[in-house]
């Protein structure tokens, strides 16, 4: 160092950089040696240089508030896309249920409606047997119910024989067309009341053709037109000739009933005759028609 100067070489970190930026801010005026710098303005230089670096440090830690601002909003944003995501999805997951209720709604009608169905079914199953049960038995009193005329001729009753299996109506004649359409009246009141009610028949299958096979104790029904059943027990089985009437004489105070019958081509009649029970063993099973 001389006359206050300070000869700075090109090692020297501090000169070299200041040299690049001011290289002739700090010479003095008229001299050609560019090397040679006032030693004042050399110190200043290096108090300037560290300035410089604290500052410079300083800056590397200072807080970049644009930067945070920056975050902040960047933040703002990516939490206004969550929210809308959150939306989305909370929007997707309503409507999802929506459809989920909606579908199990109809599941539910449907199933009402299965159950309905079915239980109209089970209702018709259980009562239709009770119905048609209900049907047959209206059928059968209907059946029950006594015919007021066959073929034109009046009906009086009915007369049931279970032994020989004969059931036929009672009609108030005696000729050929009513005989071939049941069984006539040929003498006698009313049907079931003291005296003797005599019933001519022919010797026909499902007629009187059978009545030989009877035997004293066997029991006859008469049905009267109310449907009232009145029983008869067989006391007598004969033949007689056929101008022979005395069959058809009445015993006083008896209620009885005779069946007539040809027999042997006709040279003979069969005859049987019956009284009511003392015990009446009658049922009500309909009305008059």
């Amino acid at each position: 160092m001389a006359g206050g100067k300070h000869s700075a070489g090109k090692k020297d970190r501090f000169f070299g950089d200041w040299k690049k930026r001011h290289e002739d801010e700090f010479f003095e005026e008229g001299t050609n040696d560019k090397e040679e710098l006032d030693i004042n303005e050399y110190n200043k230089f290096k108090e300037t240089i560290k300035n410089y670096k604290e500052e410079e440090k300083e800056e590397a830690f200072k807080p970049n508030f644009d930067y945070d601002d920056n975050r902040e909003e960047t933040k703002n944003d990516y939490d206004e896309e969550d929210a809308e995501e959150d939306d989305y999805e909370e929007d997707s997951f309503v409507s999802g249920l929506n459809k989920a209720t909606t579908a199990v709604k109809i599941l539910i009608a449907i199933t009402a409606i299965v159950v309905i169905i079915g239980g109209v079914f089970v209702v018709r199953k259980i009562f239709s047997p009770k119905t048609e049960e209900h049907k047959e038995e209206q059928t059968e009193v209907v059946e029950k119910k006594m015919e007021s005329s066959i073929e034109g001729y009046k009906v009086l009753g009915k007369i049931k024989i279970d032994k020989i299996d004969v059931e036929q109506y009672i009609l108030d004649s005696t000729d050929e067309k009513a005989l071939k359409a049941g069984v006539g009246k040929l003498n006698g009141g009313s049907l079931n009341q003291i005296g003797n009610f005599a019933i001519v028949g022919h010797n026909f299958d499902k007629f009187f053709k059978r009545l030989p096979e009877l035997r004293v104790g066997d029991t006859i029904v008469i049905i009267d037109k109310n449907m009232k059943e009145t029983s008869y027990n067989v006391t007598d089985i004969n033949e007689v000739d056929p101008d022979d009437l005395t069959p058809l004489l009445t015993q006083i105070g008896k209620t009885e009933i005779t069946l007539i019958t040809c027999q042997d081509g006709a040279t003979k009649r069969f005859i049987i005759k019956a009284e009511k029970t003392k015990v009446d063993s009658t049922k009500t099973e309909g009305q008059e028609v």
